[in-house]
């Protein structure tokens, strides 16, 4: 099928979800890259801008990816999804071809660049099961790329490897595809530094099992919009530690360095490690002054304690179900949470997160408006009578009430890696993201 002749290719149950936001070239229905169009030098450049896996129920998925393409007027491409077992091994269909699906063609009118953001493809599990290269009894790893088709030079500009997103495939021993999880990581933002400052408390950095890269500083920030996160500082460059700690460390190679780096800005927090401390919580947040009974999820937790589990190839995911007795980066003091993240040996990583028990809001929280104990009254011989009692906020909070459900041994606390120095200093703010 040339470009020529732009029949539609059957849709598959899963491509109802197909958008394109952005970018000013025209489009018409998918086809198949010609095997008889005239090969042409390449003219072109594409690129693969991001990539990721969006559920979308038990039967399969959406690729959504996005794409900029920069090349003469008049020039046809085309956007195709792919799977790969590893960067030289695509996935085969039964006939031996390239398992490969079209999103659509795309027509530069005029010359110079072109960006589309917003491109999804749904994928059902039952066209992975065409394929003949996947391993059967087995959980397998695979990779999603976004490649562009160059119909002129018939070639890709780019396959997107560098923004590919693992996948784990179930296999069942008749070959069919009977389930799918995510291993979605990110690599981390890192920002150039500012000329503008803000105070900070130094932290030493005393990691257990990870290899801090030399030169690293980390510190918590003590004022302005990002008060109370955690930053690390390497050279010029700054990143918060929710999403770019992984860069500051040597690449991981141990189960125990993957949970390490998982817990590093949660230092202090308790690990909830069992069906009866979570019924203890849940009891006593469930009777808490100001805490409706809602704030409490009714369904149980899917995991306990801290687990590691290697994802051979890929990396490694965590899970931890923590009481976060200090506010954090993503959670409130008080907050039940369990965590899952995945991370790539190279230190990049993704994050969930299912708050399962919340605190009050500050107003129905213990110590809050609404919550008050009273000082004795007692008379003032030189005013008469005492003054009817003033209001006083409780001492006692929320993430105070659900540790006194705990008992005072046994309970696992996730270590202060990143421990917190008594003084404060000035340090270069993060400049924006590169």
């Amino acid at each position: 099928m040339s470009k020529q002749n732009r029949s539609p290719l059957p849709v598959g149950a899963l491509a109802l979800l197909v958008l394109c936001v952005g970018g000013s070239a025209q489009t018409t229905q998918p086809a198949a890259p010609s095997a008889t169009q005239p090969a042409t030098q390449p003219t072109a450049r594409a690129e693969c801008l991001h990539a990721e896996v969006i559920p979308y129920g038990p039967g399969g998925f959406v690729v959504r990816c996005g794409v900029e393409i920069a090349g003469e007027a008049g020039r046809w491409y085309g956007v195709t999804v792919g799977f790969r077992r590893d960067r030289d091994t695509p996935l085969k269909r039964s006939d031996g071809k390239d398992f490969i699906k079209p999103w659509n063609n795309l027509f530069l009118p005029d010359a110079g660049k072109a960006r589309w953001s917003d491109i999804r493809l749904g994928v059902g599990l039952h066209e992975l099961s065409e394929c003949s290269n996947l391993p059967r009894g087995e959980r397998t790893a695979v990779y999603v790329v976004c490649g562009v088709w160059d119909y002129d030079a018939q070639q890709y500009l780019g396959a997107g490897w560098e923004r590919r997103v693992p996948l784990l495939l179930s296999v069942d021993e008749d070959g069919s595809v009977v389930g799918y999880s995510l291993f979605n990581t990110l690599p981390p933002v890192l920002h150039a530094l500012s000329t503008e400052t803000a105070a900070a408390r130094p932290c030493t950095l005393a990691p257990a099992h990870l290899r801090v890269k030399e030169g690293v500083r980390a510190y918590r920030l003590t004022e302005g919009e990002h008060a109370g996160r955690f930053v690390l500082l390497r050279g010029v460059r700054i990143g918060y530690a929710r999403d770019a700690r992984g860069h500051f460390f040597e690449p991981l190679t141990s189960s125990e360095q993957a949970r390490e780096l998982a817990l590093l800005p949660y230092g202090g927090a308790i690990v909830v490690g069992g069906a009866e401390q979570y019924r203890a919580l849940a009891a006593v947040a469930a009777k808490a002054p100001g805490a409706p009974a809602d704030r409490v999820r009714p369904q149980a937790p899917a995991a306990y304690g801290v687990t590691v589990f290697p994802e051979p190839g890929l990396g490694w995911r965590v899970r931890a179900l923590l009481l976060h007795l200090e506010d954090a980066d993503d959670v409130r003091e008080g907050t039940v949470a369990l965590h899952e993240w995945a991370l790539a040996a190279d230190g990049s990583l993704g994050h969930t997160l299912e708050p399962l028990i919340l605190p009050p809001s500050s107003a129905e929280a213990p110590g809050g408006d609404d919550a008050v104990t009273t000082r004795p009254a007692a008379d003032t011989p030189a005013t008469g009578p005492a003054a009817p009692p003033a209001p006083e906020r409780s001492l006692l909070r929320f993430a105070d009430l659900l540790r006194l459900a705990l008992p005072e041994s046994g309970i696992e606390t996730v270590p202060r890696t990143l421990g917190l120095q008594d003084q404060t200093v000035q340090i270069p703010l993060a400049a924006e993201a590169e």
